[in-house]
């Protein structure tokens, strides 16, 4: 490319050479479109140098820099490269080909594979170390970035894949037939398609000029008929000159199109000659590089042989030394194994007697008398066979031998003595079960009898009980006499099954002893079951028998008054019936209402009564229609009765309805009150809610009256809801009206629903409040501090000036001398105050006026005194500095010469006495200091003449760090 744009320069510097400028610019647009064609050198450098090369003549030549790379790298001068080598055979098969520049990564340039290699993409990519440092360098891998990787390098200074060195796999050892080599660029690549496309700009230029002289000629035959046309007939000589001037001109413009035409040839055999150099000049370079490559490749291939053949003789000698050592080791230990298997042979012979002889004892301590004999000759037997192969042993095996034996005879009489003692037991088990089986056959031949008995009471019981369900005309005397004896009946029969069930369930256990396995009951137990079954019986027989009878007593009773009434019925009926003539008259009806129900009939009453009761056919209410008569007059006397209560309800609720509207005018005004207090509380919110945003941009005097006023807001507010809830709450306290308790309840609940969110809303804003007023009285509290902070400022100055010790100041302040500190001596202070200086890069500060002067004191006074005392005032002024970094504290001002009294910890304390004073010799401040850990007395260094801070203000403030008392 660099030598195609300095062929182009120079036919443009040879074009513009000879004057044509139409051409010549059409030259130095063909040769990279510079416009001073003579120099046509300078814009071919800067692309030689995009490709890492230098010039080295006047035409762009590039000389052996052209391909020069960096050391053990490919360079930046191609853009293609190769892999061969590769001794791992999965690995190999991937890296191994052409490789073509792709993009970059991490400022570097990327390199992809030419082929695809089972569908996946061969990169060569640098990583920086942004993971690590053990995850810089270059990389193998399908993707840039990914986590698969086939190869690594670990330089990353290299730009660009360097050529040796590589790790395959990438945690592995360095593979050093792994090589990567620069290829030479395709022919596309170094410029060559555009020498064509330089051409044809040429060309096109030329063109250009030829139209160009076209249209001068053009322009030349245009003027001749405006010539001939200006002068007439008359005008022959001017157009004789005219005619000389134009073949003159015409000559002229052929010469000039004569010498385009040499100055065309001319560059276009330039043009031809430096293509063949150019291209001559890239053969060359091509073929030395690829010689330069092939020169590398041998020289690494006979490098790595010869490498090779070293490692391999190395390797064949360390594997005969290796060889050596383990035959030696090999002969060794076979004799150690040797040993090792005869002592282990003879140990296994030791375990092998020893473990037959404790066989034979673990039987003995397992022996029972049937083979205790055999057992202890089996034992003498084993013993004269192994006990000699038992080595160390022995003795120990003998001790265990006549232990077991002892052991196995103790054993055996013990055994014989608890069969004997098994046996008696059995016997007299045997007779203890035969006497509890003769006693559980008394005893169920007992229950027997109790049975009978019962049984017998039973049947007692059920022949009393006949008589109530067969006399059905017995009167209630009668029925009372029957029911009397069928439950005396049924208190014996009962009293008969319970002995049953007592003496059952106490003897239960005792009539049924154990018995033999495999033997039948006796007869007499065997007979318990059905005993048992036949009591049962018995006793839900009575219980069923006597709800019988009771209900047959209800029964025969309700029978008995049915009878009574119908005789009363007709005994009344006898009784008004004055006339006897078997019927109750208008009259008669009318006295047996009086007479029997207390009740005066009226005549409409009495006719009803009639017309319904008598048909026409009859003089009066006959005998049979007594009931219905009862009935009529029955009905009689309860229409009285409700028109009566009639009466007394409308009465009631007239006075219902005078309390109901006495209870509203109550209501209404609870609901007043509600209203009120509903009114107060929004006001109190309205007048709360803003006050959060307000805190920041209100002075603490507006901050107080706005806190005031909210409180007032809030106090009328929970007054109001109070009030409005005690109103609600007593209404109908005094009502004993059960008709309007309903009422009265559902109005109160309506009220007190409304004032439900009530207290909700009146703590919201008073939690607001609450918080403005922290705020308040945290901004105060700020403002005061800082006022302090900036007084405390004006005063240490004034003492420092002065050089006044705090006693000193104190009187300063005490101006009338009576020990105490009153507001006209701290104000008056103020006015005579020295004024410190700006800071550095400051303002100066501004005086304190007076009001805030007064402000201060009023912070600062004994609340129960009002004045500043002596030991307040000194605790005031009082200047703490914390040790931030080790010092030493010295007895004088002068560093030099003053002695050492200790070192000052981190953290500790110390309280400011005098100073800062300026020490002229090292050019330092310094302080006089008392230390509050041990009540030291010297002088420190606040900060080094390098800047270096050792002590800060601060420590005069404590916390609790552990619980602790609080004394006077």
């Amino acid at each position: 490319g660099a030598a195609g744009g300095a062929a182009g320069g120079a036919a443009g510097g040879a074009a513009g050479a000879w004057g044509g400028a139409g051409a010549g610019a059409a030259a130095a647009a063909g040769g990279g479109g510079y416009g001073n064609a003579g120099a046509y050198a300078a814009p071919a450098q800067p692309a030689q140098q995009r490709y890492g090369s230098q010039p080295t003549g006047p035409a762009g030549q590039t000389g052996q820099s052209a391909v020069r790379q960096q050391d053990n790298c490919i360079g930046t001068t191609t853009s293609a490269m190769v892999v061969t080598g590769c001794t791992h055979a999965t690995v190999g098969q991937i890296v191994r080909g052409s490789y073509t520049l792709s993009s970059q990564n991490h400022g570097r340039r990327t390199y992809k594979k030419d082929s695809q290699v089972n569908g996946l993409e061969v990169m060569v990519y640098f990583w920086d170390d942004r993971d690590g440092p053990n995850f810089s360098g270059w990389w193998f891998g399908p993707k840039v970035g990914g986590d698969q990787v086939w190869a690594y390098h670990a330089d990353t200074s290299a730009m660009t894949p360097p050529l040796t060195g590589w790790k395959v796999p990438y945690d592995g050892p360095v593979d050093q037939t792994f090589l990567i080599s620069p290829s030479a660029p395709k022919a596309n690549a170094w410029g060559q398609q555009n020498q064509p496309a330089q051409q044809g700009q040429g060309a096109q230029s030329w063109g250009s000029g030829a139209e160009s002289w076209q249209g001068q000629q053009q322009e030349a035959s245009w003027q001749k008929p405006q010539g001939n046309q200006g002068f007439g007939a008359a005008g022959g000589y001017n157009q004789n000159q005219n005619q000389m001037q134009q073949q003159q001109q015409m000559q002229q413009q052929q010469m000039q199109q004569q010498q385009a035409q040499q100055q065309r040839a001319a560059m276009e055999e330039m043009r031809r000659k430096q293509q063949e150099e150019s291209q001559k000049r890239m053969e060359d370079l091509r073929r030395k590089a690829v010689e330069d490559q092939r020169r590398r490749i041998e020289e690494q291939r006979v490098a790595l042989e010869e490498a090779n053949k070293r490692r391999l003789e190395e390797q064949r000698r360390k594997m005969e030394e290796v060889k050596r050592q383990q035959e030696e080791m090999a002969k060794k230990r076979a004799e150690e194994q040797k040993k090792r298997e005869e002592e282990l042979q003879k140990k296994r012979e030791e375990q092998r007697a020893t473990i037959a002889v404790r066989r034979v004892i673990q039987k003995l301590r397992t022996v029972v008398p049937d083979t205790f004999s055999t057992l202890r000759e089996e034992l003498a037997e084993v013993i004269a066979k192994e006990m000699d192969n038992c080595g160390s042993q022995k003795g120990k095996l003998q001790e265990e031998c006549d232990a077991a034996l002892k052991g196995a005879e103790q054993r055996v009489k013990q055994i014989e003595e608890a069969k004997k003692k098994d046996e008696e037991r059995k016997v007299e088990e045997e007779k203890k079960r035969l006497e509890k089986v003769a006693k559980a056959t008394e005893l169920i031949g007992e229950l027997e009898k109790l049975a009978e008995a019962a049984e017998t009471a039973y049947n007692a019981f059920k022949e009393a009980a006949e008589p109530l369900t067969e006399d059905l005309t017995a009167s209630p005397e009668k029925i009372e006499t029957m029911a009397k004896a069928v439950e005396e009946a049924c208190t014996a029969a009962r009293a008969e099954a319970k002995a049953c069930s007592d003496f059952s369930l106490q003897k239960n256990a005792e009539m049924r002893p154990p018995n033999k396995p495999g033997q039948p009951l006796p007869e007499a137990l065997a007979k318990l079951p059905e005993i048992v079954k036949k009591i049962a019986e018995v006793t839900r027989g009575i219980e069923l028998l006597m709800r019988s009878s009771t209900a047959a007593k209800e029964k025969a009773m309700r029978r008995a008054a049915a009878r009574r009434k119908h005789e009363a019925a007709l005994t009344a009926f006898k009784k008004y019936d004055k006339d006897k003539d078997g019927a109750l008259n208008r009259k008669e009806v009318i006295l047996y209402a009086k007479g029997e129900h207390n009740f005066s009939l009226d005549s409409s009453a009495a006719d009803q009564i009639m017309r319904v009761l008598v048909p026409a056919d009859q003089k009066g209410v006959l005998s049979a229609n007594m009931q219905q008569l009862k009935a009529a007059v029955g009905i009689a006397v309860e229409i009285a009765l409700d028109n009566k209560r009639r009466e007394q309800r409308l009465e009631r609720e007239k006075a219902l309805e005078e309390k109901r509207e006495q209870l509203k005018e109550e209501i209404e005004v609870a609901a007043k009150a509600v209203v009120t207090a509903e009114e107060n509380l929004s006001t109190a919110e309205k007048e709360t809610s803003p006050l959060l945003s307000k805190s920041n941009s209100m002075e603490s005097g507006a901050m107080v009256e706005l806190a005031d006023s909210c409180d007032e807001h809030i106090k009328v507010a929970k007054a109001s809801i109070a009030e409005a809830r005690s109103g609600a709450e007593k209404l109908g306290e005094e009502l004993n009206v059960d008709e309007l308790k309903s009422f009265i309840k559902t109005e109160k609940h309506k009220l007190l629903a409304k004032m439900g969110q009530f207290d909700k809303r009146l703590n919201k804003a008073t939690a607001s409040a609450t918080r403005f007023r922290e705020g308040v009285v945290k901004k105060v509290a700020k403002e005061n501090e800082e006022l302090r902070a900036e007084a405390l400022m004006w005063i240490r100055h004034h003492q420092r000036t002065k050089k006044l010790s705090s006693e000193e100041l104190f009187k300063a302040f005490d101006k009338d001398k009576d020990g105490r500190i009153g507001a006209s001596d701290f104000t008056q202070f103020f006015k005579q105050c020295l004024k410190p200086p700006a800071p550095e890069g400051g303002d100066e500060p501004t005086p304190i006026s007076e009001e805030r002067i007064v402000r201060l004191y009023h912070y600062l006074e004994d609340d129960e005194e009002s004045f500043i005392s002596k030991e307040d005032f000194l605790s005031l002024v009082r200047e703490y500095l914390k040790v931030v970094k080790e010092t030493v504290i010295t007895a004088a001002m002068d560093i030099k010469d003053s002695k050492t009294l200790r070192r000052l910890e981190l953290n500790e304390v110390v309280e400011v006495l005098e100073g800062p004073l300026k020490e002229e010799s090292v050019d330092v401040m310094r302080v006089h200091v008392r230390v509050l850990k041990d009540d030291l007395d010297g002088w420190v260094t606040p900060v080094g003449n390098q800047g270096t801070a050792f002590l800060t203000p601060g420590g005069g403030i404590f916390r609790v760090v552990k619980e602790t008392i609080l004394t006077e």
